[in-house]
C-alpha cells in the first residue's frame, strides 16, 4: 500500500479455499493458481503451517485429506504465502478443537510466515495496521469506506518476494523516513475520515518502491496511467510486480483505469491481466460440516 511498508495491509476478495477431512494418511489435491507448480506433499505451505501450528498448540498430528483451491496469483505481491499460512494455522486450531482469538492466530501465523502485515489482513480482513508491542505482533482494523475499491494489474512475470527484499537499502536518509511517516499517517486519516482525495499523497513512498524499480521498471508508467485515468492513488502491491490502484466505485473510474492499464501494458510490452476484486471486509472463516454421523 505504498507508504505503509510492512505495516499497512489490505484484504482482497481473492480467496484461498481449503477443504479438509480426517484420512488414514495425508493427501492433498490442488486446484487453481499455481496448482501445477506447488508441492503436493508436506512441503506445501498450508501443510507446513498446519504441522507447525499443531506443534505450538501441543496437539498431535492428524493426517488429512486436503482439497486446496487457490485463486491468488503466486509471486505477484498479493499475499499468497500469508493466506496459505493463515489457512494452515486456522486448520490446526479446528483439528485441535481449540477456539481462537484473532490476535492469537495472527501471532502464530506471523511467527511462521514472517510478515505480520500480510497475515493480519488475512486474519482480520479489511484494512489493517500491523505493529509490534512487547515483542508480539499486534494489529488493529480500520473501517473501510464503502465507496473505496481497487483495480489490480497483475503481470505475467513473477517477482519472488525474496528477490524484491534483497534490493532494499539497510539505511535510508532521515528526510525519506519522515516523508514516509507523514504518508502512512495520512493513510489512516484518509480511511477513518473518508478523505479519499488524500490517497494520492498517501500512496507515495520513498522506502521501498524506488529500490524496486530496477525489477519493475514498468511501475512508474503504470502508476501514471492510473492517476491520469482518475485513480485516487496507485502504487506497488506488496513487493510487486502487481500494481494496485485505489478508486471510487461510485464512478466510472474503475473502467477507465482498467482500460488505461490494458493500453499501457500493450505499449510497454508488459503482458498481464487486470483484476477488479472487491475489498474483503471479513477475515478467515471456518465452516464445519457433519459427515452425516454427527462428526
Amino acid at each position: 500500500m505504498g507508504s505503509g511498508f510492512d505495516c499497512l495491509a489490505l484484504a482482497l476478495d481473492i480467496p484461498l479455499e481449503v477443504r479438509a477431512k480426517p484420512a488414514p494418511k495425508f493427501k492433498i489435491t490442488l486446484q487453481g493458481e499455481g496448482a501445477a507448480e506447488l508441492p503436493t506433499d508436506e512441503g506445501n505451505l498450508v501443510v507446513r503451517a498446519y504441522r507447525q501450528a499443531l506443534e505450538r498448540l501441543q496437539a498431535g498430528w492428524v493426517p488429512l485429506d486436503l482439497r486446496v483451491k487457490n485463486h491468488i496469483p503466486l509471486k505477484r505481491g498479493l499475499g499468497s504465502s500469508a493466506a496459505a499460512t493463515v489457512a494452515g494455522v486456522g486448520l490446526a486450531y479446528a483439528v485441535a478443537g481449540r477456539p481462537f482469538q484473532a490476535l492469537e492466530l495472527l501471532r502464530l501465523a506471523a511467527e511462521i510466515e514472517g510478515h505480520p502485515d500480510n497475515a493480519a489482513a488475512a486474519v482480520l480482513g479489511g484494512i489493517v495496521l500491523a505493529f509490534e508491542a512487547d515483542s508480539c505482533p499486534q494489529a488493529v482494523g480500520l473501517r473501510v469506506p464503502r465507496n473505496l475499491g481497487v483495480v489490480l494489474f497483475v503481470p505475467d512475470r513473477e517477482v519472488p518476494t525474496e528477490a524484491a527484499r534483497r534490493l532494499l537499502p539497510e539505511a535510508v536518509p532521515l528526510a525519506d523516513a519522515v516523508f514516509n511517516l507523514s504518508r502512512s499517517a495520512l493513510w489512516v486519516v484518509a480511511i477513518l475520515g473518508n478523505r479519499l482525495e488524500l490517497l494520492r499523497a498517501a500512496t507515495e513512498d520513498r522506502l521501498h518502491q524506488p529500490a524496486r524499480r530496477s525489477l519493475i521498471p514498468e511501475l512508474e508508467p503504470l502508476t501514471r496511467a492510473a492517476l491520469e485515468a482518475g485513480a485516487l492513488g496507485a502504487c506497488l502491491s506488496g513487493a510487486g510486480p502487481s500494481v494496485i490502484a485505489f478508486v471510487d466505485i461510485r464512478t466510472d473510474v474503475p473502467d477507465r483505469v482498467a482500460q488505461a492499464w490494458a493500453e499501457a501494458a500493450g505499449r510497454l510490452k508488459f503482458p498481464g491481466r487486470v483484476l477488479r476484486p472487491a475489498i474483503r471486509r471479513q477475515g478467515i472463516t471456518l465452516h464445519y460440516v457433519s459427515d452425516g454421523r454427527g462428526r
